[in-house]
């Protein structure tokens, strides 16, 4: 309850739980999909440390995507979302 209060009044994280559902280390590789995608788009700056930090090691950021991985996936869901915006319900291009 106390932790209800203080995130309902800012108090904790800067703000960070109105992006996150939870808060731990930015670079936790057991953060779920959604958290991943949500430290890409708000924290360009964490996301290119990853990036980084990946580079440097042979082993993958998670058991199952490395970072670059990560990058390729959410970088291709953009382009299909962007596209999906310019294209109306009729398959024409919008505006």
């Amino acid at each position: 309850m106390p932790c209800n209060i203080a995130t309902q009044r800012d108090l904790i994280g800067g703000g960070l739980y109105k992006i996150f559902r939870r808060v731990s280390c930015w670079c936790c590789p057991l953060k779920g999909l959604d958290e991943m995608r949500a430290l890409r788009k708000h924290f360009p700056d964490l996301w290119e440390k990853l990036q980084q930090w990946q580079r440097q090691t042979w082993r993958k950021f998670r058991s199952d995507y490395s970072a670059q991985e990560l990058e390729a996936k959410f970088a291709e869901e953009d382009r299909k979302a962007e596209r999906f915006k310019q294209v109306d319900l009729f398959g024409e291009k919008a505006g």
